[in-house]
């Protein structure tokens, strides 16, 4: 009984020790062991491995006042490439990377709500195919997918239980599916939770506390608190714009009225200043913003 356990317990390590890693500079070995609390023997066991298997490598650390400089361990960039995935209509955007999170080719697929989950999933699959049957691939490994989606989702089943304005997308085993298209295996992560983990890799230093707030069409907000990323029981935490503005405000798709995202995304705002300036074509939020800088009172208002 006790091998299992062991086994369990080093991979939980090696868990802890790959979180720690930094995208942007190297890690020496004294920070890994002050950020996971494990022993140094065990962080230099587990770094040793992944010297070994050529994930990390080591380079040149920070030099000290005495003594031999340390070394300073990077993760591989050339170790594989990991596909990233963010699927919110109208586009479903591709990403293809290293494993340090440099960007290599960016891929794209239409989405449209009016055709409903099966139209949507069938739109993933075909960008997904896209990229395994890309020819840029040919020289480089493909590790995992990862897909950020709106809507409640089991991230413990891979089951995504509900998604916006899709009243027919129930249940669907969307880690699955995913992972048969591409043929490695996949991870899921909220939307919004996936901004505020993409602004975390850019920074040399994990801050304590950060939000991320994107507004598009929607308005949706990531948030680390605490050190940690704040997900939630529905794996979306952070959906400000799914917050009452206005209690008297019209029904919005989510279920709720006076939404904070009704009044204040781009389309919204788009809708507004077509009818303001009563032209019968969408007004591009970018002209809305620029009429507002040049002194427009109706557009300064919306």
């Amino acid at each position: 009984m006790l091998a299992p356990v062991m086994t369990k317990a080093r991979a939980a390590h090696r868990s802890e020790v790959l979180a720690q890693l930094s995208l942007v500079r190297p890690s020496s070995r004294s920070e890994l062991v002050t950020r996971t609390g494990l022993s140094r023997a065990t962080i230099t066991r587990i770094t040793r491995d992944l010297i070994r298997s050529r994930f990390l490598t080591e380079v040149p650390g920070a030099r000290r006042s005495v003594g031999r400089p340390s070394q300073g361990l990077e993760i591989n960039a050339d170790y594989g490439t990991v596909l990233g995935i963010s699927f919110l209509p109208p586009l479903a955007r591709a990403t293809l990377m290293n494993f340090r999170g440099a960007p290599l080719e960016d891929y794209s697929e239409a989405l449209d709500w009016s055709l409903g989950a099966g139209g949507l999933l069938a739109a993933l699959r075909r960008l997904v195919q896209r990229v395994v049957k890309d020819p840029a691939l040919r020289k480089r490994r493909l590790s995992g997918v990862g897909l950020a989606l709106p809507g409640q989702f089991d991230k413990a089943a891979g089951i995504s239980r509900v998604y916006p304005r899709l009243a027919d997308w129930k249940d669907v085993p969307l880690r699955r599916q995913l992972g048969g298209w591409a043929g490695v295996p996949a991870f899921l992560i909220g939307y919004a939770p996936s901004i505020a983990l993409a602004e975390l890799t850019t920074r040399s230093e994990a801050p304590h506390g950060l939000l991320a707030i994107e507004v598009t069409d929607n308005i949706a907000m990531g948030v680390v608190a605490n050190g940690g990323l704040l997900e939630g029981a529905s794996g979306n935490a952070g959906e400000l714009g799914h917050i009452t503005l206005e209690r008297t405000g019209g029904p919005c798709y989510c279920g709720n009225t006076g939404c904070l995202e009704l009044s204040t995304a781009c389309r919204s705002v788009e809708e507004a200043a077509r009818k303001l300036l009563k032209r019968g074509a969408r007004v591009p939020f970018e002209a809305v913003t620029e009429l507002a800088r040049g002194g427009h009172a109706g557009a300064a208002g919306l």
